[in-house]
């Protein structure tokens, strides 16, 4: 059993990974959208390839992919199968954004994914991974009938947790330091 079985991709990625991203931000790690990429690159690079005998699969950063009306689509990160000598075959989309404040950008990226998923077969799940700090939980809601079993919502307030809703522990302080530093949003 390794980590890319669907299952266990899936419970890493909105379970483990959110996490562990918390505790970058709050360590200071993560500044921007590009560190953000980074991030979610490492924790995925190091637990595939701990779980994995060989090198299987491939993530890609920023991949070309190309739409059947001949567009080229970019998502932040693809994880693949990794065939030596054809074309990897693209298994999970992910798109990022970090300190989202305006949906409709969220919007254009939620497209991306539902095209990606109508052109590539072997695109099992797409996940939207946001960053914010907002007193509300945002939730995206999977209506349509392409996101049933596609689309998976990782978002992260860094200020509340998403299940209880309560203010994280030690946000506070993290605030203050981040603000103070002039990374704010």
């Amino acid at each position: 059993m390794v980590l890319t079985e669907p299952h266990r991709l899936h419970n890493f990625i909105v379970g483990e990974l959110c996490d562990r991203l918390i505790t970058d931000i709050y360590n200071f790690e993560i500044y921007n959208e590009a560190d953000l990429q980074s991030k979610v690159f490492y924790h995925l690079y190091n637990r595939i390839k701990k779980a994995e005998k060989q090198d299987e699969h491939l993530i890609l950063n920023k991949p070309s992919l190309f739409t059947r009306k001949g567009f080229t689509k970019y998502p932040d990160l693809v994880i693949c199968k990794n065939y030596t000598f054809k074309r990897p075959d693209p298994i999970v989309a992910i798109e990022l954004k970090f300190n989202l404040q305006n949906f409709p950008a969220a919007e254009r990226d939620i497209e991306k994914l539902e095209t990606i998923k109508k052109d590539y077969d072997t695109v099992r799940k797409g996940y939207f991974l946001f960053v914010y700090d907002d007193d509300q939980i945002w939730r995206i809601r999977r209506e349509d009938n392409w996101m049933k079993h596609y689309f998976f919502d990782a978002s992260i307030n860094v200020r509340r947790h998403k299940d209880s809703g309560y203010i994280r522990k030690g946000y506070e302080e993290w605030k203050q330091s981040y603000e103070t530093v002039g990374f704010d949003k």
